[in-house]
């Protein structure tokens, strides 16, 4: 439970479909649908932690696909937010020294996204390991694994 309620749990489901699906060949289209409602689902209910990562597994998936690369950078960017306006600076430090080509074509500034989001008060001493981890090109996801559906 979080604050006395529920955790909302459908970003999460909806996230992990996208992560199976991008695994069969042809369901470009299903699998973004998957992520976006995923990130809309987390960053609606106040889990920017959430909506950051899923935006970084989406912007790696669009790596992958020749035709997506305007919303890998894009998912780029709004992940760095999501991190940054969680308090995560080290996790968006870590984005920009392994994508330094994505974020230097948008130097301007990027409006901030306000509000930490009333579920994100977790500390985020994991989120910098991952960073860390990330950042030495140590993935979180085994690439070899097989999901069964």
């Amino acid at each position: 439970h979080v604050g006395g309620g529920a955790i909302n749990l459908v970003s999460k489901v909806q996230v992990l479909d996208a992560e199976m699906m991008k695994r069969k060949p042809n369901n470009t289209k299903e699998v973004l649908q998957k992520y976006r409602a995923a990130i809309a689902s987390a960053a609606r209910s106040g889990f920017l932690q959430d909506a950051a990562l899923f935006h970084f597994l989406c912007a790696d998936y669009c790596q992958t696909v020749d035709s997506l690369e305007h919303e890998h950078e894009s998912h780029l960017h709004k992940a760095h937010e999501y991190y940054t306006s969680w308090g995560a600076s080290e996790v968006a430090r870590s984005l920009e020294r392994r994508y330094p080509q994505v974020f230097r074509r948008r130097s301007g500034t990027r409006p901030s996204l306000g509000s930490r989001g009333h579920r994100s008060s977790t500390k985020y001493e994991t989120t910098v390991d991952i960073a860390r981890r990330h950042s030495s090109g140590v993935s979180d996801l085994d690439e070899s694994a097989e999901f069964k559906t």
